[in-house]
Parts: C-alpha cells; sequence; structure tokens
C-alpha cells in the first residue's frame, strides 16, 4: 500500500503467496502482473454487486481489461488517457509516490497500453476531475439506454 491507502477501502493487499494461491482456486475475475507486482479483481464482490442491479466499475490495466473482454461479452470497456504523454509523466512525477526508475517503467507501460487502445469500446481522456467525471457520466447513460436485442419491450 502507498501512504494513505486503506485495505478493504482503497484496495485489498495480499501477500505474494495468499494471490498465487487464490489464482489457483479461480478466485479473480481478471489478473495481471505489472511491473513486479500482481493486481487482480476478486469475482465474489463484483457478481454479487451485479446479481443486485449495480453497475460495477473497474479499474484495471489493459491486460485485465482484455480477460474481461473475453470473458464478459457485456462489460464495456473505456480507455482513460492523458491529453498528452508528457502531462502524464508530470502527473507520476507530481505525486511523489515512486522512484525515476518505478517513473521509466511506468512509462513504458503506458505506452505499450495506449497502443491497445481501440480494443475498447469507448476513449476518453482525462483532462481534468470534473470533465472527465462528467465523460464518464455520459458513457454509463449512454450505455444503460442501449437497446440490448432486437426483442425490447413495447411501451
Amino acid at each position: 500500500p502507498r501512504n494513505g491507502e486503506v485495505e478493504g477501502i482503497d484496495y485489498y493487499f495480499y501477500s505474494q503467496d495468499r494471490f498465487l494461491a487464490e489464482i489457483e482456486q479461480n478466485a479473480f475475475l481478471e489478473y495481471a502482473q505489472y511491473g513486479k507486482n500482481y493486481y487482480g479483481t476478486p469475482s465474489a464482490p463484483v457478481e454479487a454487486n451485479l446479481e443486485a442491479g449495480n453497475d460495477v466499475i473497474l479499474k484495471i490495466e489493459v491486460q485485465g481489461a482484455l480477460k474481461i473482454k473475453h470473458l464478459r461479452p457485456d462489460a464495456r470497456l473505456i480507455f482513460i488517457q492523458p491529453p498528452h504523454f508528457d502531462i502524464l509523466e508530470a502527473r507520476l512525477k507530481h505525486r511523489s509516490t515512486d522512484s525515476p526508475e518505478k517513473i521509466a517503467e511506468r512509462l513504458e507501460i503506458a505506452k505499450q497500453e495506449l497502443a491497445q487502445r481501440h480494443e475498447y469500446h469507448h476513449l476518453m481522456t482525462n483532462d481534468g476531475l470534473e470533465e472527465a467525471v462528467d465523460a464518464l457520466c455520459a458513457i454509463i447513460t449512454a450505455e444503460r439506454s442501449r437497446v440490448q436485442n432486437e426483442s425490447a419491450p413495447e411501451i
């Protein structure tokens, strides 16, 4: 965890041994190795929320998103890109949470991920918090109103 991140609120933090054991138990909807760390989405809370009729938003990297796209064709993928690559670099440096080597690693991964944005259903540019939230809300609204099949109910 980074400074200020809270177990069960920001993320669930697992030891590598526990993470690998849960992979063996198929406990993740998706998982990936990003740099030297593993990241994943536990299946149980996602499925519980979907069954309750809730929208679920996952903040995941490209490897995981593409796994979900394959496993859940009903999922909608939104690629969030920075307005410019230099701005991404400045944002990472401004956070002051990573070493210069870690920042360089993240930037290299970001280049690879940007090249895969065509695999997503939607593309939005994070040029400011309010604008990004508005864009995300607009996408969710549009997806909720989408006609899913030809047997839409008559009014």
